[in-house]
């Protein structure tokens, strides 16, 4: 089926996983027509990890955490804590979310822009939806497209009742006059 994937390990994944040992694979669908059109795609992992003291908290002789998971102190997309995108004013990009963190759901925003939810783990969903967040549960994977139309910086965020985490930003240039 058409979408993204993601792998990862099974042995010792309380360890190789937390160092950052998985990826992505895009299978391109053979209908052309299969997604709306975008100017570009980009893969984006959601992780966290858990930090004491600036150092991550591991154990090389003993399973730690791996039945029931951990939320990490500190979270990422594509391993920054800052991540920065650049984007064109009138562009659409279809973003591939995964959720790489072991417990942690995320509650992915952009401020000022609406995602379209047009998939997830199965393929392209039979209708889109309009969405201010999306919900990505532990190793699921999202797909939504963002229309840019006006030029700025937007954070990207992690919405919680509680809390609302900056993740990092987009940065909108705008449209060459």
């Amino acid at each position: 089926d058409p979408g993204m994937y993601w792998y990862h390990p099974h042995i010792r994944e309380d360890y190789a996983q937390e160092l950052g040992l998985y990826g992505n694979y895009l299978v391109v669908p053979a209908d052309p027509d299969y997604w709306a059109p975008a100017d570009r795609e980009i893969a984006i992992f959601l992780d966290d990890i858990l930090l004491t003291d600036g150092k991550i908290e591991l154990s090389r002789e003993k399973v730690d955490h791996a039945l029931m998971g951990r939320f990490g102190k500190v979270m990422l997309i594509n391993g920054k804590t800052d991540y920065l995108l650049a984007a064109r004013q009138g562009e659409v990009v279809r973003l591939y979310l995964t959720n790489a963190a072991n417990a942690r759901p995320f509650n992915f925003a952009m401020a000022g822009h609406l995602f379209k939810l047009v998939g997830g783990d199965g393929g392209g969903y039979e209708r889109d939806e309009w969405r201010d967040s999306v919900l990505v549960g532990p190793s699921e994977r999202v797909i939504v497209e963002v229309f840019f139309d006006r030029p700025g910086t937007f954070a990207l965020e992690n919405i919680t009742p509680g809390k609302t985490t900056r993740l990092g930003a987009v940065t909108v240039a705008a449209a060459p006059v």
